[in-house]
């Protein structure tokens, strides 16, 4: 399988667990004001989950971003970013896991870690491996030199 394959499965995987976490942190805040019906003690948690949301968000972005760019000349950079984005993944997917089996029961937030685990694994394969295309091209390009 080519590097950007890999970050394509990858970032597929990771937007279904992003949706996933938004909807679940959606979900939260919903019940947070049914419960505490607008009092003061909620906003500071709901402020939270906006703010987390929407630094999710912004991390997809930029490993689409990621993908686009990989397999053209500057796209070293990208890797590592998606190299330095899939171990983040990993420990916050690993902590994920822990707490889910802690409390079980919440499957939706099991799926999205086991997402979020697969995504990090995709990722630092697509830094760790060679595509043979690129390696082609370069030695070609040497021997032309």
């Amino acid at each position: 399988m080519r590097t950007k394959q890999l970050a394509l499965w990858g970032n597929i995987l990771g937007t279904i667990a992003a949706i996933i976490t938004l909807l679940i942190a959606l979900q939260d805040i919903i019940l947070t004001e049914m419960i505490y019906e607008g009092a003061y003690i909620s906003t500071p948690f709901v402020i939270g989950q906006l703010i987390g949301g929407a630094i999710l968000i912004v991390a997809h972005v930029f490993t689409w971003i990621a993908y686009v760019k990989i397999g053209k000349p500057s796209e070293k950079g990208w890797k590592i970013f998606l190299l330095v984005m899939g171990i983040i993944w990993a420990c916050g997917a690993a902590f994920g896991l822990l707490i889910s089996f802690i409390r079980w029961g919440e499957w939706l937030v099991l799926l999205g870690n086991l997402l979020n685990l697969t995504q990090s694994i995709l990722f630092i394969l697509t830094f760790a491996l060679k595509d043979k295309k690129l390696e082609i091209r370069n030695q070609q390009s040497e021997m032309i030199k």
